[in-house]
């Protein structure tokens, strides 16, 4: 179990490496394809996929990554990491958004976690999208 550092408020505050993550992930979300695999991101944060403990590490950093966009009413930033072989987010993901409350639907059914995956990822792209036309905007 990863140790989170929490404000006194209890709030999930990022260390440097989950910081660098979140705008790693923020910036797939905004891009063209909207996704990530789980190699190439460990790969970006030079570590290899054969690397067993420092990939389960970057699972766990992911979530609490994920985690903290929750408490902020943002949904699950997670949902852009995907596995090469099925362009989704490995099993983990949908037990994780289940434990947490945001996938409503039992994750053992295959339909069920296609169908959260496609709404989660479309509200993702569409938060970060719209933050950055706002953040255009703002610019002129």
């Amino acid at each position: 179990m990863l140790c989170v550092e929490r404000s006194v408020m209890g709030k999930i505050i990022l260390n440097s490496f989950q910081k660098k993550l979140h705008r790693q992930l923020v910036g797939v979300a905004k891009g063209p394809r909207g996704v990530i695999s789980y190699r190439d991101l460990g790969v970006k944060n030079g570590i290899a996929v054969e690397d067993e403990f420092h990939f389960n590490d970057l699972a766990g950093q992911i979530g609490t990554v994920s985690q903290y966009e929750l408490e902020h009413g943002r949904p699950l930033l997670s949902v852009v990491v995907v596995r090469n072989d099925t362009q989704m987010p490995g099993k983990g993901f949908f037990k994780f958004a289940r434990s947490l409350g945001v996938m409503k639907t039992t994750p053992q059914n295959e339909l069920n976690c296609l169908t959260f995956f496609a709404e989660e990822h479309i509200r993702v792209r569409d938060y970060w999208k719209k933050r950055l036309l706002l953040w255009k905007k703002k610019k002129n």
